[in-house]
């Protein structure tokens, strides 16, 4: 399989089926994807040493 540059996939939409061009996509609806931790907090492992947990990262780095 050859690789492709990001000039190659620059404009072009990501499918299951491989890249295409936005205009054949059609209607579609907007998605992410959120990786939560539900594990209550007295409950959880400390963070590793110099590692920042996901949820403070957030809270900092998109403070209003």
């Amino acid at each position: 399989m050859t690789r492709l540059t990001r000039d190659d996939m620059r404009g072009k939409a990501q499918t299951v089926l491989g890249l295409i061009d936005p205009a054949e996509l059609g209607s579609t609806l907007m998605h992410e994807h959120l990786i939560w931790n539900i594990t209550p907090p007295p409950q959880r492992d400390p963070a590793p040493e110099g590692q920042i947990e996901v949820a403070r990262f957030l809270a900092t780095a998109f403070r209003c």
